[in-house]
């Protein structure tokens, strides 16, 4: 098969009309019926990468003797290409690409592919339940309500600091707008990334169940246009709900298991670009490799950090109160809290070990906080 296509036409159920593009640049756009434009651009090129509302090609005008040139569509699909014949170029109309684009979709893709994908997806597309013991930080739940202000909210800090316990009752507050992803480290495919940040988003009241079908199309097409290509589609299709009054929330969890510089890159773009009613908030347990320094001194960014995060004397009173009967008195919980440094995985480890001892000062004379 010929090599990969400089020219893309991708159709944009939004604008209801083809994007005709030329590495990544937006050159025109076509509507369905309008034969005269899209000829006229189909005469000065040789190949193009097709990704219709049914389906993606790699489309090439290839020389055949006797008798001239004529286009072929190829789809490529675990490991076999399938090739189709579409004519000559004055015969080649928009609505064949269609046809021939859905026709091997159907031959060569497994029925529910991708709805089986969302229901393995279905455990990590909704906060975790949250704990038993549960202090409502309400000062941090208001500074998640001003972070709509700036495209990037970032939560970092170290293990058990309470960054996904804080989303989830941010998010249990606010359920009809936000979209949540918990990352694995599987998600370093920059496709499988994708595909699940669109399913989250699936589930998120702002927007529509079909959400992000274009942009589907062009990570599963055989050979697909660069990320930049993918990511602009779906921005538009996000830009078309900013009608709507109420803000997307876009939450991925453990984001510090992402190591592929592609998605990072893929990030930063995606931040750069979102519409003013979508928000991304990251949590991760290191700071991520985006350009975080340009986004802070630009106001984009809002950041909650170890610090901020630290239970304070009245949160780990209210915390371990929950915990243990009786409660700890003023002195041993400012005793704890010193020695943690308001670290809650490790008071929440202390309180455990203080519900099997009999000799709690024995305990908290002897306890340093250095388990952690």
């Amino acid at each position: 098969m010929p090599r990969v296509p400089l020219h893309a036409l991708i159709w944009s159920r939004d604008q209801g009309c083809y994007a005709l593009y030329m590495q990544d640049r937006l050159v025109q756009q076509v509507q369905p019926r309008d034969e005269a434009a899209w000829l006229a651009w189909l005469r000065e090129v040789s190949s193009f990468a097709f990704h219709g509302a049914s389906g993606s090609l790699n489309v090439y005008l290839e020389a055949r003797s006797p008798g001239g040139q004529y286009w072929y569509a190829y789809h490529t699909s675990r490991g076999r290409t399938r090739k189709r014949y579409l004519g000559r170029t004055e015969t080649l109309q928009l609505s064949r690409l269609e046809e021939t684009a859905f026709a091997l979709r159907r031959e060569q893709q497994p029925p529910q592919a991708f709805d089986q994908g969302l229901l393995v997806l279905s455990g990590r597309l909704a906060p975790p339940r949250l704990p038993a013991a549960l202090v409502e930080r309400e000062s941090l739940l208001i500074c998640l309500d001003g972070a709509l202000a700036t495209p990037l909210t970032l939560l970092s800090a170290p293990a058990g600091f309470g960054k996904t316990t804080l989303l989830s009752a941010w998010a249990r507050r606010h359920e009809a707008q936000v979209a949540w992803l918990s990352l694995e480290e599987l998600d370093n495919s920059p496709t499988r990334f994708w595909v699940a940040l669109i399913a989250a988003l699936r589930r998120c009241g702002g927007c529509a169940p079909s959400f992000g079908e274009t942009a589907l199309a062009l990570l599963s097409s055989p050979q697909p246009p660069p990320l930049a290509t993918i990511l602009v589609a779906l921005l538009q299709e996000l830009e078309s709900h900013e009608a709507h009054p109420v803000p997307i929330v876009l939450m991925l969890d453990d984001y510090q298991v992402i190591e592929e510089q592609a998605i990072h890159e893929g990030m930063s773009f995606w931040v750069e670009h979102l519409p003013a009613h979508v928000h991304l908030i990251l949590a991760s347990r290191v700071d991520p490799d985006l350009p975080l320094s340009r986004w802070r001194v630009r106001g984009q960014l809002t950041e909650i950090r170890a610090d901020d995060l630290r239970f304070q004397e009245g949160e780990a009173s209210q915390y371990l109160g929950q915990l243990l009967s009786p409660p700890l008195s003023e002195e041993e919980v400012q005793q704890l809290v010193s020695r943690t440094e308001g670290w809650i995985a490790c008071l929440h480890l202390a309180a455990l070990t203080l519900q099997k001892r009999q000799d709690r000062a024995a305990f908290l004379q002897a306890f340093t906080g250095s388990q952690r």
